[in-house]
């Protein structure tokens, strides 16, 4: 075999172990993300107060999920909530519905924006104005921790 198909083969090799070790560390780093954002979620809006005229069901912290892709060994890491998993309810005797308006129509979609920038409407709402910022504080973190800990945990594998 030629040097030229001998750095290929290595070439190859390489590139095979580069893919695998990248998407071992983007998989740790996403899951290390959803918990970030779990915390962040419980602490700037669940723990935030306790209500009193309605039961949580907790669907908006349940619904964060995460993915990776890659196109090459370009790798993007993706965390959200999904708002197919926040379920709207209906409570007849409870005051407020579970992720829905007074007139029964689900705002799903709407209420991560909500829940993140504060809501609007009438002054006895506890959450006027206040917005919980978990996606902007988790963002703010990921952007000082992920590139530090994906260059560190891939050099690592190549020692």
């Amino acid at each position: 075999m030629s040097v030229s198909g001998q750095l290929r083969k290595i070439e190859q090799r390489i590139r095979a172990k580069a893919h695998i070790v990248a998407e071992t560390v983007c998989n740790q780093i996403m899951e290390e993300t959803k918990e970030k954002l779990r915390f962040l979620t419980m602490k700037n809006w669940y723990n935030n107060y306790d209500p009193k005229v309605y039961r949580r069901s907790y669907d908006f912290v349940k619904s964060i999920v995460g993915k990776v892709t890659h196109l090459g060994l370009t790798y993007t890491i993706e965390v959200k909530f999904d708002s197919q998993l926040i379920k709207p309810e209906y409570r007849h005797n409870e005051g407020w519905n579970a992720h829905m308006s007074f007139d029964q129509s689900p705002f799903t979609e709407e209420l991560i924006d909500v829940i993140e920038f504060g809501a609007t409407g009438i002054q006895s709402n506890p959450r006027r104005g206040y917005g919980a910022h978990m996606l902007k504080d988790t963002q703010s973190w990921l952007n000082q921790y992920a590139k530090k800990e994906f260059q560190q945990r891939f050099q690592q594998s190549f020692k």
